[in-house]
Order: structure tokens, then C-alpha cells, then sequence
């Protein structure tokens, strides 16, 4: 059995991430706020990105960030309700 494990990347120059890790297989990303900046990285929404992509950019310094912290499943599915509560507006 795989360990899932799920965190929240919150950063004022990037804004709020949520993850759903299992290590080698695509990462479930919540994006759910953003700088003001233009282009698909910086849109609001759900979308898997790669493990590789994940550990590159967000996971690579898990022990040591202040940004990124595990949080418990259930908080991870209701921003996750919450998004696609957006979508379907």
C-alpha cells in the first residue's frame, strides 16, 4: 500500500497550493490563489502535474521550508469541494 500524503504551500509572492503526493505518480495540485501574473502556471484551478515536477519545484525542501506543511486529508478535500464548487458557477 502507498503512502498518500497531502500539503499546503502558502507564500505571498506565489499563493496557495494544495498537494496530494504519492510518491511516482502525478501529483494532484490545487491552486488556489495566485500572484497577478499572466500565463497557465498562474491560474487558479486543479491540475496533476508530474512527482518530478512536484519535488522540483515545491518538495525538493520539504524538512527545512516554512512555506510547505502536511496537512490532514479531510482539509485537503474540502478546498478541493470548494474549487469544483467554483467551477460549476
Amino acid at each position: 500500500m502507498e503512502k498518500i500524503t497531502y500539503y499546503k504551500y502558502d507564500n505571498p509572492n506565489v499563493g496557495v497550493r494544495y498537494f496530494k503526493v504519492e510518491e511516482g505518480k502525478p501529483v494532484l495540485q490545487i491552486i488556489e490563489s495566485i500572484q497577478k501574473k499572466k500565463g497557465r502556471p498562474f491560474q487558479m484551478g486543479v491540475n496533476y502535474i508530474t512527482y518530478m515536477s512536484f519535488i522540483g519545484s515545491w518538495g525538493w525542501k520539504l524538512a527545512e521550508s516554512k512555506n510547505i506543511k502536511t496537512i490532514p486529508k479531510d482539509k485537503f478535500e474540502r478546498i478541493l469541494d470548494k474549487m469544483v464548487l467554483k467551477f460549476k458557477k
